[in-house]
């Protein structure tokens, strides 16, 4: 392994999230499979533990996700069996056909071991799907009530710091929600207590510290979530959080947190999983695969490095299982029945930024997998992200791919190494492919240019053709065709922002937008909206629109071009004369405030309405000739782009 990797490895070890709570008891070979009745209940049955003395337990699942440094995370359980209070319950065998709030009767023994369990019609079918589920929701309010730990070590920093980390990271949820959690507020004061349970029994952690908020539910049903914080270093040093459910992802929970370097981070790992998102790994096969729990290191649910490192956006898949995408912001592309192959080409713009198209998701006609495609290149939310440069590590900006798993974690792709000295890359980069069974992605350019002052950045867009392959036909019948024609919408004249209207197309499209001057791309024009140059009266704009969907041929359409004429003034006032009317005395010309300012005035003299020649300074002295006459100014302003404007003043009275 190379010297980069070593490091990597290194620090994930030293700062990936440590869990401990509702632990499970090592698995068995007694107890068998759940299985699912035609009622739709889901049974589970130890064999082994027939005939031990059990008790019945009622009450909500509660599914918590344990992380560790030195293993994979693991999914526990624990029975909700009223506010605030859990009971660890373990089983010998998974149960991942069921969520979090499911009701629940299980037969248990002294120590929470379950002999038979029954959950309740309402669970999930865990069949794979073929898109990412989500589901709509209410905007609403969040709050977070902490306790700290005071008996079990010493804290590196005090409740000020610890506030001040919390709320960064609330701050970023209310950010990466899009408006779904309206606010996120530390309630009160941090309450602080001395446990008196053991720091590695994480459900009895929680509800000694849920009892220190005894008239707050902290149920995945409502708002409210309990940070419990620990010491770093002191033997319970570790992280967790409670599965939200997928229906409704944005309810409360628990979260465990130790005050570490990474404090922020952890948390905002942990309120992931309360917000029903799992872990982000990588995938590495060399030849044969294997997966890393947290070793994403383009997601926040992956591993939590130090909080001087930014918080990265959630990814493409994440924002449509939280139900946050906005129109077109991530395109879903899959095979439409009966159809051979499909190609698409997208313009990305950076998953840190905040409109457009920034993301793709893409069913493979081959497997039923999806995964999502996103480009990280440092900007915007992304910004100072670990990814791109951390150290000599693989994780560079690019193009990112991420496999959705039933079970809801993300496993990032990886693929040959640029560098022989590497084990892998993580990102594609222009003029490479991601290739997984009947999807192909290939990078075509960048667009636009990066931005110096951004270490590690790559440009705010990269222009990506996918094509899916069903080996299995032969022939298809032609896609209907989409309607639609690209016009430019407003004033073009230079310095002038105008817009691109999409008329009259087929329903349900998305667009890309490519804007042309005397017939030619414009680099890194691709939004709907364009800036006219000062420069460019006299050329040619248009602009392209493409217009896709899943189930219909992409149609591109460019618009009529239009010249670009010269914008006007938008303040032109009359100037004004000053000064003293009698011969010998000197009149000054005004030309007041002008918007924008011109960069020349120029000035012209008449007297009686005839010109005077010669006279083209700001200030004329009256001469005798000029006696009896009354004189006025004409002003000329220019400036480049702009129509060259003229204003004339008033006439003055009569010279004396």
């Amino acid at each position: 392994m190379n010297s980069s990797r070593t490091r990597a490895v290194g620090i994930i070890g030293a700062i990936a999230l440590a869990v401990g709570a509702l632990a499970m008891s090592p698995v068995t070979a007694a107890a068998v499979s759940p299985t699912r009745s035609d009622s739709g209940s889901v049974s589970y049955l130890d064999p082994g533990l027939v005939g031990t003395a059990t008790h019945v337990v009622r009450g909500r699942l509660d599914i918590a996700t344990r992380d560790t440094a030195s293993g994979a995370g693991r999914v526990v359980y624990g029975i909700e069996r009223g506010p605030g209070h859990y009971r660890t319950l373990r089983f010998d065998a998974a149960v991942p056909a069921v969520t979090a709030g499911t009701p629940v009767r299980a037969e248990v023994t002294d120590d929470g071991t379950v002999a038979r369990a029954t959950f309740s019609p309402s669970v999930r079918e865990s069949a794979a799907p073929r898109t990412v589920p989500t589901s709509p929701q209410t905007p609403g309010p969040q709050h977070l009530y902490i306790a700290e730990v005071t008996n079990v070590g010493t804290y590196d920093y005090g409740d000020a710091e610890i506030a001040t980390r919390v709320d960064r990271t609330l701050a970023r949820w209310v950010t990466e929600s899009d408006g779904m959690i309206t606010s996120f507020d530390r309630v009160g004061a941090i309450e602080h207590y001395a446990t008196q349970v053991d720091c590695s029994n994480g459900s009895a952690l929680y509800n000694e510290a849920a009892g220190q908020f005894p008239d707050v539910s902290f149920a995945h049903s409502g708002p409210n979530h309990l940070l419990v914080v620990v010491p770093a270093g002191v033997g319970c040093e570790y992280a967790l959080g409670s599965n939200g459910s997928p229906d409704a992802p944005f309810g409360g929970g628990r979260a465990t947190v130790a005050a570490s370097s990474s404090f922020s981070q952890a948390l905002m790992h942990e309120l992931g999983h309360n917000f029903s998102l799992a872990h982000a790994g990588r995938e590495v096969c060399d030849p044969t695969c294997s997966v890393s729990t947290y070793a994403d290191h383009y997601n926040f649910m992956g591993s939590s490095f130090p909080d001087d490192w930014g918080i990265i956006a959630l990814s493409s898949v994440q924002r449509r299982q939280l139900g946050i995408t906005q129109h077109c912001e991530v395109p879903e592309l899959d095979l439409p029945e009966g159809q051979g192959t499909s190609t698409r080409t997208y313009d990305l713009l950076g998953r840190g930024t905040d409109s457009g198209t920034r993301g793709v998701l893409v069913t493979d006609p081959s497997t039923g997998d999806v995964y999502g495609l996103d480009w990280r290149n440092r900007l915007g939310r992304d910004d100072h992200a670990i990814y791109g440069t951390y150290g000599a590590s693989n994780d560079k900006s690019g193009l990112v791919v991420e496999r959705y798993q039933t079970d809801r974690r993300l496993i990032l792709q990886t693929y040959a190494p640029r560098d022989p000295s590497d084990d892998y890359d993580t990102s594609r980069l222009a003029g490479e492919s991601a290739v997984r069974g009947g999807m192909s992605v290939h990078v075509d350019r960048y667009v636009g240019a990066a931005d110096p002052a951004v270490s590690g950045s790559l440009p705010p867009a990269v222009q990506v053709t996918v094509t899916l392959t069903d080996p299995g036909v032969d022939t298809a019948p032609a896609l209907p065709a989409q309607q639609g024609t690209a016009e430019v919408v407003g004033d073009v004249v230079s310095g002038a922002t105008v817009r691109a209207r999409a008329a009259d197309w087929t329903s349900g499209s998305c667009y890309t937008y490519q804007w042309n001057v005397d017939g030619r791309p414009v680099d890194g024009a691709i939004s709907p909206t364009f800036a006219i140059p000062d420069d460019w009266q006299g050329r040619d704009l248009s602009v392209t629109i493409t217009g896709q969907q899943s189930a219909r041929a992409t149609r591109t359409s460019t618009s009529t071009p239009v010249t670009v004429g010269r914008q006007a003034f938008t303040t032109s006032p009359r100037p004004v004369i000053r000064g003293v009317k009698r011969v010998g005395k000197v009149l000054r010309a005004r030309h007041r405030t002008w918007e924008p300012t011109p960069t020349t005035f120029r000035y012209r003299w008449s007297a009686n309405g005839r010109r005077l020649q010669g006279r083209t300074a700001s200030t004329l002295r009256l001469g005798r000739t000029l006696k009896g006459k009354r004189i006025t100014v004409r002003v000329i302003a220019l400036r480049d782009g702009y129509q060259t404007t003229r204003r004339v003043s008033k006439p003055t009275s009569r010279i004396r």
